[in-house]
């Protein structure tokens, strides 16, 4: 047992809204609770409730996990192969239970691009949600939704730090899941401001280019469980911040 993810599992269910199961779906997935966002500019926060399944800085072509063999690397995680910068990736699975409501990690101008799935229909994620409710672990040998699935690519450029970075949004097998709150391009976001929400289970990625890998200091570790605007993800090594 992991007692990690246990722990968090319990707080999960504790934290859900009392309702009986045939009305969570139409109520309590769309929750948005109140929350007290503690602005920071030496940290980026998390965009997403949810388990992290892979954190990690790699080169734009390097498999971040391998699914039947294959590499998933930033690349595919942005659907841009001329994509040319080493990153901090740090991937977020939201569980069916989890708050859906996404959130900036980090002030700036957002701007984004929707691309569909790579096949017909989207895959489903349940395989993932199975392995952390039912074994307590994170396995996405089998996850084919990683390379296929429909997702929205935002981008955020932040003045403040002369950096840009990415939120990837990837929907589970129904499409149009992603519902983006802004639908002007350019449009300014400050941190823990709600940007968008994703219907059943569902991930977030963030994605930070560093131009050295001391610049950045992840925070979390894989199977650990972050909330939205509120959990620390990554440490700005910048003493002037």
């Amino acid at each position: 047992m992991n007692n990690k993810m246990n722990e968090a599992i319990k707080s999960i269910f504790n934290g859900l809204p009392d309702l009986p199961p045939e009305t969570y779906f139409q109520e309590g997935f769309f929750r948005d609770p109140a929350r007290t966002i503690n602005t920071d500019d030496r940290y980026f926060l998390s965009p997403a409730d949810g388990f992290v399944i892979y954190s990690g800085i790699i080169d734009p072509d390097e498999a971040i996990t391998e699914v039947k063999g294959k590499k998933y690397s930033i690349q595919d995680i942005i659907r841009d192969k001329h994509y040319d910068k080493r990153s901090l990736v740090i991937g977020i699975f939201m569980t069916c239970y989890d708050v859906h409501i996404n959130r900036i990690p980090y002030d700036g101008i957002l701007s984004y691009a929707e691309h569909e799935p790579l096949e017909t229909n989207n895959l489903p994620m349940i395989d993932v949600e199975n392995n952390i409710f039912y074994k307590e672990n994170i396995e996405l040998i089998y996850d084919d939704y990683l390379y296929l699935n429909q997702r929205v690519v935002n981008k955020v450029y932040s003045p403040g730090i002369n950096r840009e970075y990415y939120m990837v949004q990837v929907g589970d097998y129904d499409v149009d899941t992603i519902t983006p709150f802004h639908i002007q391009q350019h449009t300014p976001v400050y941190q823990g401001d709600r940007f968008s929400m994703i219907r059943y289970g569902s991930q977030v990625d963030l994605v930070i280019p560093v131009a050295d890998d001391d610049e950045l200091t992840s925070l979390v570790t894989e199977k650990e469980h972050v909330t939205g605007g509120m959990t620390r993800l990554v440490r700005i090594n910048d003493n002037s911040l």
